[in-house]
Protein backbone atom coordinates (compact mmCIF):
# COMPACT_ATOMS: atom_id res chain seq x y z
CA UNK A 1 0.00 0.00 0.00
CA UNK A 2 3.10 2.05 0.48
CA UNK A 3 4.31 1.51 -2.87
CA UNK A 4 1.13 2.28 -4.03
CA UNK A 5 1.33 5.62 -2.31
CA UNK A 6 4.57 6.65 -3.84
CA UNK A 7 3.56 6.13 -6.61
CA UNK A 8 0.82 8.63 -6.66
CA UNK A 9 2.49 11.37 -4.70
CA UNK A 10 5.91 10.63 -4.37
CA UNK A 11 8.81 12.48 -5.73
CA UNK A 12 11.36 9.45 -6.24
CA UNK A 13 14.81 8.92 -7.93
CA UNK A 14 18.23 8.21 -8.62
CA UNK A 15 21.37 10.48 -8.71
CA UNK A 16 22.04 11.17 -12.47
CA UNK A 17 25.69 12.37 -13.15
CA UNK A 18 25.05 14.95 -15.81
CA UNK A 19 24.01 17.66 -13.57
CA UNK A 20 26.23 19.65 -11.60
CA UNK A 21 25.36 21.29 -8.26
CA UNK A 22 22.83 23.68 -6.76
CA UNK A 23 21.69 26.03 -8.57
CA UNK A 24 20.48 30.00 -6.79
CA UNK A 25 17.91 30.63 -9.31
CA UNK A 26 16.00 27.11 -8.83
CA UNK A 27 16.69 27.67 -5.18
CA UNK A 28 14.88 30.61 -5.01
CA UNK A 29 12.00 29.98 -6.91
CA UNK A 30 11.28 26.39 -5.24
CA UNK A 31 11.53 28.53 -1.78
CA UNK A 32 8.82 30.66 -3.14
CA UNK A 33 6.72 27.83 -3.93
CA UNK A 34 7.18 26.15 -0.69
CA UNK A 35 6.65 29.31 1.47
CA UNK A 36 3.67 29.66 -0.01
CA UNK A 37 2.26 26.04 0.68
CA UNK A 38 3.64 25.95 4.07
CA UNK A 39 1.63 29.01 4.74
CA UNK A 40 -1.73 27.34 4.14
CA UNK A 41 -3.15 25.79 7.20
CA UNK A 42 -5.20 23.16 4.81
CA UNK A 43 -5.87 22.75 1.36
CA UNK A 44 -7.79 20.99 -1.26
CA UNK A 45 -6.73 20.07 -4.65
CA UNK A 46 -7.90 17.98 -8.11
CA UNK A 47 -5.39 16.32 -9.83
CA UNK A 48 -4.69 14.42 -13.00
CA UNK A 49 -2.10 11.41 -13.89
CA UNK A 50 -1.02 10.10 -16.60
CA UNK A 51 1.89 6.83 -16.95
CA UNK A 52 3.10 6.37 -20.20
CA UNK A 53 5.67 4.18 -21.96
CA UNK A 54 6.21 4.44 -25.70
CA UNK A 55 8.48 1.32 -25.71
CA UNK A 56 5.73 -0.87 -24.12
CA UNK A 57 2.93 0.97 -25.97
CA UNK A 58 1.38 1.70 -21.80
CA UNK A 59 -0.88 4.67 -21.53
CA UNK A 60 -3.19 5.33 -18.65
CA UNK A 61 -5.02 7.71 -17.04
CA UNK A 62 -6.83 8.85 -14.08
CA UNK A 63 -8.06 11.27 -11.70
CA UNK A 64 -7.98 12.49 -8.06
CA UNK A 65 -8.44 14.66 -5.04
CA UNK A 66 -6.24 15.04 -1.91
CA UNK A 67 -7.10 17.49 1.12
CA UNK A 68 -4.12 18.27 3.32
CA UNK A 69 -3.37 19.71 6.87
CA UNK A 70 -0.32 20.05 8.52
CA UNK A 71 0.68 16.29 8.83
CA UNK A 72 -2.31 14.96 7.98
CA UNK A 73 -3.93 14.08 4.80
CA UNK A 74 -7.02 12.12 2.77
CA UNK A 75 -6.56 10.96 -1.05
CA UNK A 76 -9.30 9.85 -2.79
CA UNK A 77 -8.54 8.03 -6.09
CA UNK A 78 -11.59 6.77 -7.46
CA UNK A 79 -11.46 3.26 -6.46
CA UNK A 80 -8.98 3.57 -3.14
CA UNK A 81 -9.21 6.51 -0.71
CA UNK A 82 -6.57 6.70 1.74
CA UNK A 83 -6.76 8.26 5.02
CA UNK A 84 -3.96 9.62 7.40
CA UNK A 85 -4.17 11.36 10.92
CA UNK A 86 -0.45 11.85 11.09
CA UNK A 87 -0.51 8.27 13.28
CA UNK A 88 -2.89 5.87 11.37
CA UNK A 89 -3.12 5.09 7.61
CA UNK A 90 -6.07 3.90 6.44
CA UNK A 91 -6.13 2.46 3.20
CA UNK A 92 -9.35 1.55 1.84
CA UNK A 93 -10.59 -0.74 -1.28
CA UNK A 94 -14.04 0.12 -2.78
CA UNK A 95 -14.10 -2.14 -5.20
CA UNK A 96 -14.03 -4.83 -2.44
CA UNK A 97 -15.15 -3.13 0.86
CA UNK A 98 -11.80 -3.69 2.68
CA UNK A 99 -9.87 -1.09 4.54
CA UNK A 100 -5.65 -2.03 5.68
CA UNK A 101 -5.20 -0.28 8.48
CA UNK A 102 -1.08 0.44 9.40
CA UNK A 103 0.77 2.75 11.38
CA UNK A 104 2.08 5.75 9.72
CA UNK A 105 5.62 6.10 9.74
CA UNK A 106 6.63 9.69 7.80
CA UNK A 107 9.91 8.68 8.30
CA UNK A 108 10.22 5.89 5.96
CA UNK A 109 8.57 7.88 3.17
CA UNK A 110 10.26 9.19 0.45
CA UNK A 111 7.42 11.92 -0.10
CA UNK A 112 3.83 12.28 1.52
CA UNK A 113 1.21 14.89 0.62
CA UNK A 114 2.10 16.45 3.75
CA UNK A 115 5.96 17.37 2.41
CA UNK A 116 5.33 17.04 -1.00
CA UNK A 117 6.08 21.11 -1.45
CA UNK A 118 9.40 20.42 0.89
CA UNK A 119 10.84 17.03 -1.18
CA UNK A 120 13.96 19.56 -2.26
CA UNK A 121 15.54 20.54 0.81
CA UNK A 122 17.19 17.02 1.44
CA UNK A 123 18.53 14.79 -0.61
CA UNK A 124 17.76 16.70 -3.92
CA UNK A 125 19.95 18.48 -6.16
CA UNK A 126 17.85 21.06 -8.36
CA UNK A 127 18.37 23.19 -11.80
CA UNK A 128 16.69 25.74 -13.51
CA UNK A 129 16.09 24.22 -17.00
CA UNK A 130 13.78 27.39 -18.58
CA UNK A 131 11.01 29.24 -18.74
CA UNK A 132 7.47 27.43 -20.77
CA UNK A 133 4.31 29.74 -21.70
CA UNK A 134 1.61 27.22 -21.79
CA UNK A 135 -1.96 28.60 -22.27
CA UNK A 136 -0.51 31.86 -22.20
CA UNK A 137 0.78 31.56 -18.61
CA UNK A 138 4.47 31.12 -17.80
CA UNK A 139 6.08 28.29 -15.82
CA UNK A 140 9.39 28.01 -14.38
CA UNK A 141 10.73 24.61 -14.99
CA UNK A 142 13.20 23.37 -12.62
CA UNK A 143 14.38 19.45 -12.56
CA UNK A 144 14.72 17.84 -8.96
CA UNK A 145 17.42 14.93 -9.00
CA UNK A 146 18.51 12.62 -6.02
CA UNK A 147 20.89 11.75 -4.46
CA UNK A 148 20.65 8.58 -3.67
CA UNK A 149 21.13 6.28 -6.70
CA UNK A 150 19.38 3.36 -5.88
CA UNK A 151 16.05 4.89 -6.08
CA UNK A 152 13.70 3.78 -9.27
CA UNK A 153 13.95 7.26 -10.17
CA UNK A 154 16.10 9.36 -12.11
CA UNK A 155 14.43 12.54 -12.31
CA UNK A 156 11.19 15.06 -11.03
CA UNK A 157 10.59 17.67 -13.52
CA UNK A 158 8.06 20.86 -11.86
CA UNK A 159 6.65 23.53 -13.58
CA UNK A 160 6.26 26.46 -10.96
CA UNK A 161 4.08 29.19 -11.87
CA UNK A 162 6.44 32.13 -12.36
CA UNK A 163 4.13 35.28 -10.82
CA UNK A 164 2.40 33.15 -8.25
CA UNK A 165 4.78 30.74 -7.65
CA UNK A 166 2.10 28.03 -7.90
CA UNK A 167 2.78 24.44 -8.64
CA UNK A 168 1.22 23.40 -11.91
CA UNK A 169 2.40 20.34 -12.98
CA UNK A 170 5.30 17.09 -12.29
CA UNK A 171 6.78 14.66 -14.05
CA UNK A 172 8.85 11.69 -12.77
CA UNK A 173 11.23 9.76 -15.21
CA UNK A 174 11.88 6.26 -14.07
CA UNK A 175 14.97 3.64 -15.21
CA UNK A 176 11.89 1.74 -16.99
CA UNK A 177 10.94 4.13 -19.29
CA UNK A 178 7.54 5.01 -17.68
CA UNK A 179 7.35 8.71 -17.15
CA UNK A 180 4.03 9.96 -14.68
CA UNK A 181 2.86 13.42 -14.95
CA UNK A 182 0.54 15.07 -12.50
CA UNK A 183 -1.40 18.05 -13.14
CA UNK A 184 -3.80 20.44 -10.68
CA UNK A 185 -6.59 20.83 -12.01
CA UNK A 186 -8.30 22.57 -9.19
CA UNK A 187 -6.79 24.34 -6.17
CA UNK A 188 -8.25 25.80 -2.98
CA UNK A 189 -5.68 27.07 -0.47
CA UNK A 190 -8.56 28.68 1.97
CA UNK A 191 -10.10 24.59 2.33
CA UNK A 192 -10.97 24.70 6.16
CA UNK A 193 -10.18 21.08 6.53
CA UNK A 194 -11.63 19.31 9.96
CA UNK A 195 -9.35 16.86 11.77
CA UNK A 196 -12.61 14.10 11.26
CA UNK A 197 -11.95 14.21 7.57
CA UNK A 198 -8.51 12.43 7.98
CA UNK A 199 -10.43 9.35 10.02
CA UNK A 200 -11.60 6.22 8.37
CA UNK A 201 -15.05 5.69 10.08
CA UNK A 202 -15.28 1.79 9.34
CA UNK A 203 -19.28 2.27 10.87
CA UNK A 204 -20.20 3.63 7.54
CA UNK A 205 -19.68 1.04 5.68
CA UNK A 206 -21.33 -2.42 6.19
CA UNK A 207 -20.41 -5.71 5.96
CA UNK A 208 -16.81 -4.30 5.45
CA UNK A 209 -13.59 -6.44 5.86
CA UNK A 210 -10.83 -4.66 8.26
CA UNK A 211 -7.15 -6.24 8.27
CA UNK A 212 -5.01 -4.60 10.79
CA UNK A 213 -1.92 -4.66 10.44
CA UNK A 214 -0.63 -2.74 13.25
Amino acid sequence: MKKKLLIIIGFLGIFSLSYGQYDQKALDILDAMSEKYKNMPSFYASFSYTLENEMENIHEEFSGDIIVKGDKFKLDLGEQEVYNDGETMWTYLKDVNEVNIDYYFPEDEEMTPSNIFLAYKKGYKYLFIEEETISKTIYNVIDLIPDDQDKPFFKVRLWIQKNDSDLFRWKLFDKTGNTYLYSITKFNGSYNAKDEEFVFDSSKYPGITEIDLR
